[in-house]
């Protein structure tokens, strides 16, 4: 008899370092995910086992182990290094741009904003330059001669390996003069929160 209760003690404490092995990432301060409880009976002491996660934090592979205190650290994605656009007399007086992508590689959803998009090195030589980003067929003016722009949600990437595509439309303005090659450049200064 006794022999049996020492072996399903065994086997208990067993499965509850099993489990904390191969548990779920876990949050500070709230209840745990993969807590399960014993029953301690009839007895004047009990045992519990305790372990311990030390590792570099991997929002692509979060378990085992703690989440991180600050949401950021769940933010990975994949954004262009570089985006190009542009006018010339023969693309039917519109900007074009090649389609870009973003990508969430979390396993937490992220939004993904443009708040600015910030002048730089020849752009005050287009002053009539209207630039939007297309996204899901929709266009969100970036920047606006005539109106302060407001920040674009460009993505809403709800799940792992999710993507979303955008381009650029615009135009370089009805007086602009096509004898000489402007070449501006600008920087899109980005957000991301992590979500769900």
């Amino acid at each position: 008899m006794n022999k049996k209760i020492i072996f399903s003690a065994v086997l208990s404490l067993g499965a509850l370092s099993l489990a904390a092995q191969t548990g779920h990432a876990w949050t500070g301060g709230v209840p745990d995910p993969n807590s399960s409880q014993q029953e301690i009976q009839g007895k004047t002491d009990g045992v519990v086992p305790a372990e311990g996660v030390f590792k570099k934090w991997d929002p692509n592979d979060p378990d085992p182990g703690p989440n991180p205190i600050d949401p950021k650290y769940w933010v990975d994605v994949e954004v262009p290094a570089k985006i190009l656009f542009g006018q010339t007399d023969a693309t039917n007086n519109q900007i074009i741009s090649p389609l870009y992508k973003v990508k969430n590689l979390s396993k937490k959803g992220v939004k993904i904003m443009i708040n600015e998009v910030k002048p730089g090195l020849h752009a005050d030589e287009l002053k009539e330059l209207t630039l939007n980003a297309r996204v899901h067929g929709k266009e969100y003016p970036l920047v606006d001669p005539k109106n302060p722009t407001q920040p674009v949600m460009l993505a809403d990437l709800k799940n792992k390996d999710e993507e979303a595509t955008f381009t650029l439309t615009g135009n370089a303005g009805p007086n602009f003069q096509f004898d000489k090659t402007i070449k501006p450049e600008y920087e899109f200064l980005l957000s991301f929160q992590a979500t769900n």
